[in-house]
């Protein structure tokens, strides 16, 4: 029966994927740049940057069409807020280009996180993103089932933590390279909560030098 009907009203029918406009495949593609673009901002503030992120997309010119898609529906074009055009000359440096990395985002990195009723600390590190490894620290606190030395503190002394201000003290790409900085600012801290068996591999040599650099630090 469809068959007749495209006959009948001289349809063709084509199979639609995202890079062939001529085939309505531009939706499609429309739709993969919108979820890009609102993923960059994170899930938290998607609905508010949604207006602006549709007004790019309807006003940029589409090569395919010559033309873009608020002419396409509405038979003009779109007045665009100033704040889309930059009045002064851009710079070559693409590095004005690229955000800085969130805090809670940032990978591979050597993190302490403080105690808001006393001035124990605990030094940790991890591959994953900062915030997917506080979040399992909190709950083990809440679910109370691992058994570490944060979940102890927090129970036996009733202490809170300051989860939103964990400080990132460094961040190293290889694992081992980033054992021996955890190793060595665990020996930095003045009441610190990690076991000694966390420092057990740090080689005295390291401990010297370290030792020393605080030294200068402090003079």
């Amino acid at each position: 029966m469809f068959d007749a009907l495209t006959k009948l009203v001289s349809f063709k029918r084509c199979r639609t994927i995202a890079y062939h406009p001529e085939t309505n495949g531009i939706i499609k593609l429309w739709h993969r740049f919108l979820k890009i673009v609102l993923m960059c901002h994170g899930e938290a503030q998607q609905m508010d940057t949604l207006p602006i992120v549709l007004l790019g997309l309807r006003t940029c010119f589409t090569k395919d069409l010559c033309t873009s898609v608020a002419e396409l529906v509405y038979g003009t074009s779109l007045k665009i807020p100033c704040v889309f055009f930059f009045s002064e000359e851009m710079s070559s440096d693409p590095r004005i280009f690229i955000e800085p990395i969130p805090h809670d985002t940032k990978m591979n990195v050597i993190y302490k996180i403080k105690c808001n009723d006393c001035d124990a600390t605990y030094v940790g590190q991890t591959k994953r993103k900062l915030i997917t490894r506080v979040n399992e620290h909190r709950n083990h606190i809440r679910r109370n089932t691992s058994k570490s030395v944060i979940t102890d503190h927090r129970l036996d002394h009733n202490h809170e933590f300051d989860w939103n201000n964990v400080d990132i003290l460094d961040c190293k790409s290889f694992y081992h390279k980033r054992l021996i900085s955890e190793t060595l600012y665990i020996t930095t801290q003045s009441n610190g909560l990690n076991l000694k068996t966390d420092t057990d591999g740090l080689d005295r040599s390291y401990a010297d030098i370290l030792d020393k650099l605080i030294n200068i630090n402090l003079t």
